[in-house]
């Protein structure tokens, strides 16, 4: 278990690689007469995990490790024959003009359930109940189009069947919204995924609010850009309480900024305008608030997400210095959970006070092989029903300067983190 978390947590590339690796090590034992590899081996072939999903060389490697007394591959075989049954008893009706059967075969055919996996063949089946009028049918097809299970990707296919059954399919209306949200398909349009994502919601279908407030605020921080840049186009003076306004290029980089200039104080006509040329412009030095943001902010040498940083996109607006952090995800209780960050960060006397709580996107099990699928056949409905999404708890954070590159911060009045700027 410790050893598939740490294959979750890396990246695909580096997982890819270590899965292959494993089977080669598995594989080797298992040749060499070890039961336990020789059911790790069965395994691997089940999940296609560092080797291509062979259903058959599984069943041998299973058969072979039962025998010698492995208890867990008898399990196995017994779930996986059971399978078997239900596969061809549902196969038999589907046959006979069953739509709700033949959705059940496409979703076993898709799913690797009591058979080998084989996309082509499922899509046949869920085509046939779709002319049946069978709406599961419609937004499970118009999935496998949108993903391209079966082939490569057919937007325009997926996009019809999902709105012949948005009106009451909330499947259906989340996909709608990924479509919308990501411009596959369709004119990129935020607002047109919101409204689908909320229908979803309403409709019970928990995993579609985090999208919605995911978003909303990267609207709000498409606003901010703008009366930033707005500001700067007229060279407005800084607000008072916050001081200059930071570049446009990415407060959260590590790049210093030139500093914006503003009016001269003296309310007479400068020689320079007499003249018909503009004014010199005096220079305003940096707030606290500019300094944070012109640093990359680390942690043990990996960015913090809750400040200007690699992975952090941050603004100014009234409340201070307004930061979003792109997709991140990490490993909790072997699921993986992708998220994003947003942190308020204001001026506190001789530091600053940053408020910040994590935005829950979405969380996607680890792949199984079909055998084990606790979710049932409609897994994508059964977890957009179960996953809540959405906002977590709020973190208060207080930080102390130490010099120009280092703070001391207190998180939650407990944990104590020292961070560097890079």
């Amino acid at each position: 278990m410790a050893v598939c978390l740490l294959l979750l947590s890396c990246s695909y590339p580096l997982a890819a690689e270590l899965w292959t690796q494993m089977f080669r090590d598995q594989l080797a034992e298992a040749r060499a007469g070890d039961p336990e590899a020789q059911y790790e081996v069965g395994i691997m072939y089940l999940k296609g995990q560092g080797t291509r999903p062979d259903r058959d060389a599984a069943i041998k490697w299973l058969r072979a490790a039962a025998a010698e007394g492995v208890e867990q591959a008898r399990e196995r075989l017994h779930r996986m024959a059971e399978n078997e049954r239900r596969f061809a008893r549902r196969l038999e009706k589907a046959q006979a003009g069953d739509a709700d059967a033949r959705y059940d075969v496409a979703l076993m055919l898709i799913k690797g359930k009591g058979v080998a996996v084989d996309r082509a063949r499922a899509r046949k089946w869920l085509e046939q109940a779709v002319a049946q009028g069978y709406s599961k049918a419609a937004s499970r097809l118009g999935i496998l189009y949108y993903k391209g299970e079966a082939g490569r990707p057919d937007y325009a296919r997926a996009r019809k069947l999902f709105e012949s059954v948005a009106a009451d399919n909330v499947l259906a209306q989340y996909y709608l919204g990924e479509m919308y949200a990501t411009g596959k398909g369709v004119k990129q349009d935020a607002r047109k995924a919101i409204d689908w994502y909320r229908k979803a919601a309403a409709g019970g279908f928990h995993r579609a609010m985090g999208k919605v407030i995911n978003l909303e605020e990267e609207l709000k921080m498409r606003e901010r850009r703008r009366q930033r840049l707005a500001r700067e186009a007229v060279h407005e003076p800084p607000t008072p309480e916050l001081g200059a306004a930071p570049p446009a290029q990415a407060v959260g980089s590590a790049k210093k900024a030139s500093k914006p200039a503003v009016p001269a104080a003296s309310g007479k006509t400068s020689v320079s305008a007499k003249k018909g040329r503009k004014a010199p412009r005096r220079a305003v030095p940096a707030s606290p608030l500019d300094r944070l943001a012109a640093r990359r902010w680390t942690r043990n040498g990996k960015d913090v997400d809750f400040l200007p940083s690699g992975v952090t996109e941050c603004e100014r607006d009234k409340a201070g210095l307004v930061c979003f952090s792109k997709e991140l995800d990490r490993v909790s209780g072997g699921n993986r959970v992708h998220y994003r960050v947003k942190s308020v960060i204001t001026p506190a006397g001789k530091g600053f006070r940053i408020a910040y709580q994590n935005l829950v996107l979405d969380v996607t099990a680890p792949e199984t092989d079909g055998e084990d699928d606790v979710l049932g056949y409609d897994d994508e409905t059964a977890q957009g029903y179960r996953i809540r999404t959405g906002w977590t708890n709020k973190h208060q954070v207080r930080c102390t300067t130490k010099g120009a590159r280092e703070l001391a911060c207190v998180k939650d009045g407990t944990h104590h983190l020292g961070l560097m700027a890079r």
